[in-house]
């Protein structure tokens, strides 16, 4: 029986011929000779048969070979993507920390289908007897207290602000009889509300917006700690803190503190604070709403690893052996055949008679060996193949809920408890060839470099860490030679993203350089980039206005300041509400039109406009190129009619 042949369109030579034949006389009713002796005729006879011969070679492209043409523009259809999820672990206070080795087995029970979702640790993670019992914050002179349980995703406090001379403390309190001298902090941010934004993954690379100063109190004064780690990056996204030097500290009762005499009345604890370290420009463009700091938690990741599978080899040419788990992880199947070690390739192409290559279906768990001439064919013989181990793992399957991971596998252990405080995110199924032709189209029309506006606009936003509410691109502006105009050179006026609409969201040094750095391998090697923070400018507004008598004149004077500061607001303001234009003037038209809009206003009597370097104006108020308006204090006078 022959193998079924694919058809792309059932039209055959005929059909093709009939149908062209057919529209002869409505595009060319000149044309009245339809006999196949006619040239033109002739023509259409041929392009008939190159269709049908077309059609029949494209009916002939295999899944092998689009992964083969895939191959050739450097990419390939995506394996199983595992979700990753925190798991917090709790010992008794009477035992001893214990150490819970990478690739420890804990699982969460699909309350469905009853079977159990694997999670492995992806490192080691020593288990202490400390624990968080005390979470505090002074923010303006106020000690706020944290409820440490029954957070849930929508609960967070600011222990921080975005004052650049007060900045905000955090105080952890750690109870234990003693502290190992290096603890990992967890901390969980709630990004609800924000726009999505690149994850930071080079953390030795990456320039913080904020640094963090941590301190632990030895009894007469707070010493310093040292940051080991940090994939929090300054607490812009989730992640770890590891800190050393916390076994210098000495529980104390805060209030004996010099200096927190004003603090909530507290058991002895190990006190560990946590202070932004200002600097004049230094600050946080979006406040960090932390959800919950966690000691003993460590990340998993969904999938179990396999050991020790034997198969037989029949010793025949393009064999395969299908294992037992599927799908599989990319890359990590390890063979070893009467005891040589195997080597994994993408394909046999490359591979010469003597290579001891296979290729993995991630998909399906399928080994597929050579044919002897392009890779090796195992030797026969029973049991003589050893998968030495595989993961399998990835899917939507492994996103399970928050509270869900609660059993260890690993019986030597001992009395150890687990929960994941957070849902597993992140799983994907495996991607099809057709859904990877679909993504490399769409890809390949996206430019990967600064060449212009729209590039520019679209590349900014990828950079790690960045979070944008506007960008403006300006060329030929040089931020140190504002009146010479500079060909090669491309300044970038961000402005950050504000989770409150605070009106002057200044972007921090750390927060351009990132930006700075992204883009930098993506410029055309003779443009001179530059990425600034916009200019803000206060406006005042003075005014007279005469309202109708029946109109409360505080009421008046209260709506009239608010339409002021919507429309000077940086970020939702100007004449169409998104935002102020960079470098637009303030007319006087502008807002003696926005003041006429109040209710209960009759008449502008009189109108001035106030800026600090300009002076009280009538007119206008000319902005900077790289300038954007912020409303400052108004003086608004109401005369009744």
């Amino acid at each position: 029986m022959s193998l079924p042949i694919p058809m792309l369109d059932d039209r055959s030579f005929e059909a093709f011929f009939q149908e062209a034949r057919s529209r002869i006389p409505r595009y060319a009713p000149q044309w009245t000779n339809h006999n196949l002796s006619d040239p033109g005729m002739a023509l259409i006879d041929i392009f008939a048969w190159l269709a049908e011969m077309q059609i029949y070679r494209t009916d002939r492209i295999t899944d092998d070979h689009k992964i083969k043409f895939l191959k050739l523009l450097q990419t390939a259809p995506k394996t199983a993507v595992p979700s990753v999820t925190q798991v917090t672990f709790t010992i008794d206070k009477s035992e001893q920390s214990k150490i819970i080795e990478a690739g420890t087995v804990v699982s969460a029970k699909d309350s469905l289908t009853g079977f159990y979702e694997a999670f492995e640790t992806d490192e080691a993670v020593t288990v202490t007897t400390a624990s968080i019992s005390k979470i505090l914050y002074n923010k303006k002179g106020t000690w706020n207290e944290v409820v440490i349980t029954g957070l849930s995703q929508n609960d967070y406090f600011e222990p921080f602000f975005e004052s650049d001379t007060q900045q905000g403390k955090l105080y952890i309190g750690l109870s234990a009889a003693f502290l190992e001298n290096q603890l990992r902090f967890r901390f969980n941010l709630n990004e609800k509300g924000l726009p999505s934004c690149t994850p930071c993954t080079r953390i030795n690379e990456f320039i913080a917006s904020v640094n963090l100063l941590w301190r632990v109190w030895n009894g007469e004064s707070w010493q310093p700690l040292d940051i080991v780690a940090d994939t929090t990056a300054g607490l812009l996204q989730s992640g770890f803190i590891t800190v050393t030097g916390v076994g210098n500290g000495k529980p104390s009762f805060l209030r004996d503190i010099p200096g927190h005499s004003t603090a909530p009345v507290t058991d002895a604890f190990f006190w560990i604070t946590v202070t932004p370290g200002y600097t004049q420009e230094e600050r946080f463009e979006i406040l960090p709403r932390i959800q919950s700091i966690l000691l003993n938690t460590v990340s998993t990741t969904h999938g179990r690893t396999w050991k020790g599978e034997t198969y037989d080899s029949t010793g025949l040419p393009v064999q395969t052996i299908t294992l037992k788990n599927a799908p599989i992880l990319q890359k990590t199947v390890t063979i070893r055949i009467e005891g040589k070690e195997w080597t994994e390739v993408d394909d046999f192409d490359g591979s010469e008679p003597t290579d001891l290559h296979y290729c993995v279906d991630y998909r399906s768990a399928t080994i597929r060996f050579g044919d002897g001439e392009y890779g090796s064919i195992p030797p026969s013989g029973q049991k003589n193949i050893l998968v030495e181990k595989y993961r399998a793992g990835g899917g939507i399957q492994g996103n399970v809920a928050a509270g869900l991971l609660t059993r260890i596998e690993n019986s030597n252990i001992g009395d150890i408890s687990l929960v994941n405080y957070t849902e597993s995110q992140g799983g994907c199924e495996v991607e099809t060839v057709d859904q990877a032709l679909n993504r490399v189209r769409r890809d390949r029309k996206q430019s990967t470099r600064v060449l212009s506006k729209e590039d520019i606009e679209r590349l900014v936003v990828q950079a790690p860490g960045v979070r944008l509410q506007t960008v403006y691109v300006l060329f030929g502006y040089h931020p140190l030679f504002c009146t010479i105009p500079m060909p090669s050179t491309v300044t970038l006026v961000v402005i950050p993203f504000s989770r409150d609409n605070r009106m002057v969201p200044r972007p921090s040094p750390g927060f351009l350089k990132r930006i700075e750095h992204y883009l930098d391998s993506r410029r055309l090697i003779t443009t001179d980039l530059h990425v600034i923070g916009p200019k803000f400018i206060p406006i005042s507004v003075s005014a007279q206005l005469r309202i109708q008598q029946r109109m409360k004149s505080d009421l008046v004077k209260s709506n009239a300041e608010t339409a002021l500061n919507s429309f000077l607001c940086p970020i939702k303001g100007g004449p169409d509400g998104k935002g102020w234009p960079i470098g637009r003037a303030v007319f006087a038209t502008d807002i003696i039109a926005v003041l006429q809009r109040v209710e209960g206003v009759t008449c502008v009597k009189s109108m001035n406009l106030s800026q600090p370097l300009q002076g009280w104006k009538t007119d206008s108020i000319k902005i900077p190129k790289i300038g954007i308006v912020y409303p400052s204090v108004h003086t608004i006078e109401i005369t009744a009619e």
